[in-house]
């Protein structure tokens, strides 16, 4: 019995590892930190976009957004873009979970689960999978859409 416990609580923390993206250890730092450095330089130049006391940091060039609270600094979520995203190339490092762009909705859910409908806005569609940190929106074009954006986020103030 112990054996079986210790197996079942080896194999479920190695699936939460597995299923976190190495950028969801960003979310919660601080946005000008040693510890972000390296990523945020590797992008390149960004532009940077304001709502109230949220910043947008915009890396065109490399498919990337970042957004942190500007009262303490810290990061929120970073979005990657897929193709056809306004005014942004796509991102071409590796995507969470596995994922690529090219993958519909349903080869999505099949790879990491069903997701929960959040929103649905112009003809987009944003699920949560917070098992994986992150949150997908569908461009809604046919029945079985393909990703449009990734964001990478914690669920814990949701």
């Amino acid at each position: 019995m112990k054996k079986a416990v210790l197996l079942f609580i080896v194999i479920v923390a190695t699936n939460f590892v597995m299923a976190q993206s190495p950028l969801s250890n960003l979310i919660g730092k601080r946005v000008f930190s040693e510890e972000t450095y390296d990523f945020m330089h590797s992008l390149g130049k960004y532009e940077t976009e304001s709502f109230h006391d949220i910043r947008h940091l915009m890396y065109f060039s490399a498919g990337v957004e970042i957004v942190y609270d500007s009262k303490d600094g810290t990061i929120a979520s970073i979005f990657l873009m897929g193709h056809n995203q306004m005014w942004y190339k796509p991102y071409t490092n590796e995507l969470p979970a596995g994922l690529t762009w090219e993958m519909t909705k349903s080869e999505v859910e099949t790879l990491i689960g069903k997701g929960k409908e959040h929103h649905v806005y112009a003809n987009d569609y944003v699920y949560h999978y917070p098992e994986h940190f992150i949150s997908i929106q569908y461009a809604s074009e046919g029945e079985d859409p393909k990703m449009g954006s990734i964001q990478i986020r914690s669920f814990e103030k949701e």
